[in-house]
């Protein structure tokens, strides 16, 4: 678990991508937030929903983005796809990894869409990449292929070498398609 960065703090209000909240309790291993609904959920990956709250408030043109973050930020903005490499891919990272935990092979670029399409942030963000698609006027596409677009996105940069985490795994071509194994895994072993 990566050291909590003090951006959160307790009973303050923040928005993320399913509207504001507040944060009742920050623990150990994440923090436990209350929408304006009165739904509760619980947040584990701070460093993560740090970037989507700050995301979200540069989208509201709330506050103006620095500089240096602009430049470093992987934006897709093309006419195929519109979302965050740095909130899409570790999403990805997570489902390989969770995948391959019981599958013990590599995880097939379907099975990685599939499983972003099911993972709760991944659902979202999926779900984001549709309405900015929508206000765009651009044509609409199925979940499975923006997913599907998402997973080519890091694969493509796996192969630039701009993706931070290809030295986790291995990767091979399998039906046409790029398919990936934790390196923990290619040695037989699990961590």
């Amino acid at each position: 678990m990566k050291p909590y960065t003090n951006f959160f703090v307790i009973g303050k209000q923040y928005i993320n991508r399913k509207g504001k909240y507040t944060v009742l309790k920050i623990e150990y291993d994440g923090m436990i937030i209350e929408y304006s609904d009165g739904v509760q959920q619980k947040i584990q990956d701070l460093e993560m929903q740090e970037r989507i709250v700050k995301h979200v408030l540069e989208e509201r043109e709330e506050i103006s983005p620095r500089k240096s973050s602009k430049s470093k930020r992987s934006v897709v903005q093309d006419e195929q796809s519109t979302f965050y490499l740095e909130e899409v891919f570790p999403i990805i990272v997570e489902v390989i990894n969770d995948k391959s935990r019981y599958l013990c092979d590599y995880v097939m670029h379907e099975d990685i869409a599939t499983g972003l399409m099911q993972h709760r942030t991944g659902k979202d963000l999926i779900k984001i990449a549709q309405e900015r698609r929508k206000k765009d006027g651009r044509s609409q596409q199925t979940d499975e292929n923006v997913a599907s677009n998402m997973v080519a996105w890091f694969s493509q940069k796996y192969t630039e070498n701009q993706n931070e985490w290809q030295e986790n795994f291995e990767r091979k071509r399998i039906n046409n398609t790029w398919a990936y194994l934790p390196k923990t895994l290619s040695n037989g072993k699990l961590t």
